[in-house]
Formats: C-alpha cells, sequence, structure tokens
C-alpha cells in the first residue's frame, strides 16, 4: 500500500502528534509499505532516506518546537507535483492545519481516502493551545469552528484514540467513518527494561511534558512540599511557556526545594531511558487525550500516581498506582505517593503496570490502521467527492495568509 503521512511539526519535535506520526510511518514501512512522511523541515522538496522512510518536507519558519510550513505558491505547487507522481493509496493526517487541510483538498481532488488522527479533543480546542493568548482566543471563534467541523466533515474516516476521543467526536457531531485505534509504543524495549529497585534510600519521582500550564507542572512543585527530601523530582520536558517556568523555578526558590529539578527537552528516543531511572511517575496534568509518557511510564513498570485526565482515567488504577479527583490536596497526593513507593507489593505493582498496556504493542495498531485503510478503500466513492465552499475558502485562506506571513518572516531576518 502507498501511504503519505501528514505532520504540522519537525520530525525532530517531542510532541505527541509528531512522536506517533513518525513512528507509525516507520513501523508502516518495515511492514513493507510505500511510505512518505510529509512534515515541516528546512527545504521544501525530498529527501530519500535508506531505511525505507523517505521524507518530504516543506520549508517553514519558527523556532523550537513551534513551526509554521509554507503551503503557498511554488511549495505548495511542489508538494502536489510529488503527490501527483506518487499516488498514494492512503493519506493520514495527524493535523487538520496547513499540512493537513492542503493534503485534504489534494486528496478531495484525487478521490484518494482521507485519514485523520484527532490528537486534541475537538470540542476542547482552546484547552490545547498551550498558553497562546491568540491561539486560544482564535479556536473560540465562530468561524474556526465552523472550519473544524468542515474538515472532519471532509475525511474519509477519523481515528479516536481512545473512548474519550470517541465520545468527544460524536458529541462534536462528526456522523461519519470511525475507528478507535490507540497510540502505538514500542513495547518490547519498554518491557526489556529491569523493574525499579528500592536498594537506594532515594527514591525518584518523574513527570515527561511540554513545560506549560496544561501540564500543571505547578500543583507537582506544591506536593514536593510534602514529601521527604529523600523524594527527587525530575520534571523533563521542553519549555513551552517561559512565563510559565520562570514562575515554577520562583516557587522552587521560595520553597528552598533542592530535590526539584527541571531537566529541559530531550530527545525522544531517550524517553524510556529516562524512565529507567524512576520508581513512580506522576501527572498533574488537566487534559491528556491519551498521554504516550504515561503509557510508556506503565510499559517500563512505573506505578502512577495521578491527578484525572482522560489518560489517567483511562489506565490508572490501586492494582498500578493511584488516580486522584483534580481538586485534591497536595498533601493527599503526597500521602499517595510514599504509599506507592514504600508499599510492601512495590513489585506487584510494577509488572500490573505493563499489563496494563499491553494491547499498545505497535504490531497491534498496525494491524488495525491496515484494517480501516481497506475498509476506506473498499468504500471509496466512484465519483470525486464533492467539496464544500467552507472548506475551499479554508484551503485558499491558508495558502494565502502562509506565503505572506512565510514572506515577512523572511524579510524581518
Amino acid at each position: 500500500m502507498k501511504i503519505a503521512f501528514l505532520a504540522s511539526f519537525r520530525e525532530s519535535s517531542v510532541g505527541g502528534e509528531s512522536r506517533v506520526a513518525l513512528e507509525l510511518a516507520e513501523m508502516m514501512a518495515q511492514h513493507g509499505h510505500d511510505v512518505v512522511y510529509i512534515c515541516p523541515g528546512e527545504k521544501t522538496g525530498l529527501v530519500v532516506y535508506p531505511n525505507g522512510l523517505n521524507r518530504f518536507y516543506m520549508a517553514c519558519v519558527g523556532d523550537g518546537e513551534v513551526v509554521m510550513a509554507n503551503v503557498s505558491g511554488k511549495h505548495l505547487r511542489q508538494l502536489h507535483q510529488f503527490l501527483d507522481e506518487f499516488q498514494p493509496d492512503i493519506i493520514h493526517t495527524h493535523t487538520y492545519l496547513l499540512i493537513g487541510v492542503v493534503g485534504q483538498a489534494w486528496a478531495l481532488r484525487h478521490n484518494v481516502p482521507f485519514v485523520y488522527t484527532a490528537h486534541e479533543l475537538p470540542t476542547k480546542l482552546s484547552d490545547f493551545s498551550q498558553g497562546y493568548p491568540v491561539a486560544k482566543w482564535t479556536k473560540r471563534t465562530f468561524l474556526f469552528k465552523a472550519i473544524v467541523r468542515a474538515f472532519y466533515r471532509h475525511c474519509s474516516a477519523v481515528v479516536a484514540i481512545n473512548q474519550s476521543a470517541l465520545n468527544d467526536l460524536r458529541q462534536l457531531g462528526y456522523a461519519g467513518k470511525l475507528f478507535q485505534i490507540s497510540n502505538g509504543r514500542d513495547l518490547k524495549r519498554l518491557n526489556a527494561y529491569p523493574l525499579p529497585t528500592r536498594d537506594t534510600p532515594t527514591r525518584q519521582l518523574m513527570f515527561i511534558g511540554h513545560v506549560i500550564p496544561r501540564k500543571n507542572q505547578e500543583y507537582l512543585v506544591e506536593v514536593m512540599r510534602y514529601l521527604p527530601s529523600h523524594y527527587e523530582l525530575k520534571l523533563v520536558g521542553y519549555i513551552g511557556h517561559h512565563g510559565y517556568h520562570e514562575e515554577l523555578l520562583q516557587k522552587v526558590a521560595h520553597y528552598g526545594l533542592k530535590n526539584v529539578e527541571f531537566t529541559g527537552r530531550i530527545d525522544p528516543k531517550l524517553v524510556p531511558d529516562k524512565l529507567a531511572e524512576a520508581h513512580v511517575f506522576l501527572s498533574a496534568s488537566v487534559l491528556e487525550v491519551q498521554s504516550l509518557v504515561v503509557i510508556e511510564a506503565l510499559a517500563a513498570g512505573k506505578p502512577v500516581v495521578g491527578l484525572s485526565n482522560q489518560t489517567v482515567d483511562e489506565f490508572v488504577d490501586e492494582s498500578c498506582g493511584v488516580a486522584f479527583p483534580q481538586n485534591t490536596t497536595h498533601q493527599a497526593f503526597a500521602d499517595a505517593v510514599k504509599r506507592v513507593a514504600e508499599a510492601p507489593n512495590y513489585e506487584a505493582l510494577c509488572l500490573s503496570a505493563r499489563q496494563k498496556v499491553q494491547k499498545h504493542d505497535w504490531d497491534t495498531v498496525i494491524n488495525q490502521t491496515i484494517s480501516a485503510y481497506q475498509a476506506c478503500l473498499d468504500t471509496k466513492p466512484a465519483k470525486l467527492p464533492s467539496r464544500s465552499l467552507m472548506i475551499q475558502i479554508y484551503s485558499g485562506m491558508t495558502s494565502f495568509l502562509t506565503g505572506i506571513i512565510y514572506w515577512v518572516a523572511h524579510r524581518a531576518k
């Protein structure tokens, strides 16, 4: 099968969307499919890789994790020319923005099934804006909501990564083809790590995620006030909101917490190695559809203590940790951390944690995904599907406005 994957972040991004999109593409290539991964890069064009997964990069502007691909003018024509030559059987996007929009437009014109994996809850898009005021305001507008609904209507199928996402899609009003397929992880590697031991006097606690308000690291810093000094917390992740990071550092200094460390960004491939250091994984995130790091922590045999969100509610119970309501006090959370870390049945908690995520093996996810693709191909309309005026306007505006932004950004340099 010939598959084009689309993502809105550079392949080096540590975000869940880009990690899943890239790894899914890599696994599809390893399973013998003809795959290309389309994402932002330094220069527009195809790059052939010896491992079988080729990339088509779209020139972009932006620093760090936040970039904008140029989907206008000659860049868009180059992408369309490549797709015309590649002739994918399926286009699978992991974004509804920029690259996802122009990919959908091409798919509609060529009657190619277009599949979208929703990494956000569509009725709560403003809550995923990572603290950027302009993005949050935009996502609350009627026009934006209408555009998102139009994008969904023009998908051949949508992949919901868990029951919470599926319910939210139906709440949005999406009535099209819907598949529930979980995020995949490299369970063989994660399961191979030895279970944590408590031979040392210290207890290592860890959270991995962007340093942004939605991840709620502030709560974990407050929790550390109620834990002994031999409990050490590592907060691993890209600084996505510098003002929030500064507030956290001030809190740590104010409370005199010598056992809290911000490690900064790490390469996604090193996440399993970092998790191997932990005794207990903590999560206070207020919103997570299906957190990769929680799945990875469980697969690595780490009990989880967390506040209620879509991921914690899906995986965590007394057999592998503790799940609390979001209004839980810092003291109660800290007490639970100590109970888990010092539990007589700690090893049983670690083994149970691994059992919780067995369905996330990549082989299972690949088979389910291919079945979804085949279902889309089997029901492909005989003639070109119609495009609503809203989606045509959205596609045109996307190309025009990104071209202007890209030009201004380069002029500023």
